[in-house]
């Protein structure tokens, strides 16, 4: 199973926009609610390992994080 992580750029983009874009293409959709948001460089994913690959669906700044090593405790050391 490959591991991915559902990510979008906020590069101009307001605060609102941004809790709006999560609310329309995460929230309603999967019946979730958003309890916070996060801010990285893609240089600090790619630095660890990991990489940040374009996925235009279901938004057109969406992206995915990959290349997440199988095991739960080498993710979470990662995700740190």
């Amino acid at each position: 199973m490959r591991i991915q992580t559902s990510v979008k750029s906020a590069i101009n983009f307001s605060i609102n926009e941004i809790w709006d874009i999560g609310q329309k293409y995460v929230a309603k959709p999967t019946n979730r609610t958003l309890h916070a948001k996060g801010e990285f460089k893609a240089k600090v994913i790619r630095n660890v390992g990991l990489d940040v690959v374009p996925d235009t669906a279901p938004h057109p700044r969406h992206a995915n994080i990959v290349n997440w090593p199988s095991g739960k405790s080498e993710q979470q050391m990662l995700a740190l």
